[in-house]
């Protein structure tokens, strides 16, 4: 049980990570101001982990956490699988102030959902070391998760490929996740398997959606 929750922290960690730089990057193109988005987008992501972190702790006596865990991850999913097309809409938005709030909302939004992740997988585990494992996997996960992105993905991957690549794993995960501790309640691991099939689409499709961006940002 323990070496489960080690590997579903880093690759949960990985992934944040990658949709925080992969959606950083669309930022950049539709928005412009590389560093001032960069700023933002540790800052917002900072911020709205440990938002996310307080909503779970406010919520852990409230409702089922394995079912507030899956219903986060679905929303953080269904965040980034749309994120590309809200930011190329947002990026028309004459009003600076106005385009830079709604541009950066999906970066929002997943920082939050991942903020549950952490607290989640610390309350499966009762010993100090085992607490201690789990942070550090964390932590190892967002470190490589960066590293992967700079030199891997940035270089041989379109940001199409990326989010959907991340999406389709998380998505494996989830469903994987919600057969082993909610068997009797389907419907997660179906919009997961849904969800994750149309990530896949969507990753085999990235040449069609680029194009599609560069039609509609008009170039």
């Amino acid at each position: 049980m323990t070496r489960l929750i080690l590997i579903v922290s880093f690759l949960l960690a990985a992934l944040s990570v990658l949709f925080e730089f992969t959606i950083a990057q669309f930022l950049t193109v539709f928005h412009g101001s590389t560093s001032t988005v960069y700023f933002l987008t540790v800052g917002f992501y900072s911020f709205f982990l440990g938002l996310g972190a307080f909503f779970y702790d406010y919520k852990k006596n409230k409702t089922n956490r394995f079912k507030l865990f899956i219903r986060s991850e679905l929303m953080l999913v269904l965040t980034v699988m749309l994120s590309p097309f809200f930011i190329l809409i947002t990026g028309n938005t004459d009003l600076f102030l106005l385009k830079l709030l709604l541009g950066f909302l999906p970066l929002i939004m997943m920082s939050f959902f991942s903020g549950l992740e952490l607290p989640f997988l610390l309350h499966l585990v009762k010993q100090k070391t085992e607490k201690d494992s789990v942070m550090f996997w964390d932590f190892f996960g967002m470190c490589l998760g960066g590293i992967a992105f700079s030199f891997f993905f940035l270089e041989y991957f379109s940001l199409f490929k990326v989010i959907y690549l991340g999406t389709a794993i998380n998505c494996s995960l989830m469903f994987f996740i919600s057969n082993k501790f909610l068997f009797k309640d389907k419907i997660y691991s179906n919009i997961f398997v849904v969800l994750g099939s149309l990530s896949i689409v969507l990753f085999l499709l990235d040449t069609r959606l680029i194009n599609l961006f560069r039609i509609l940002n008009g170039y």
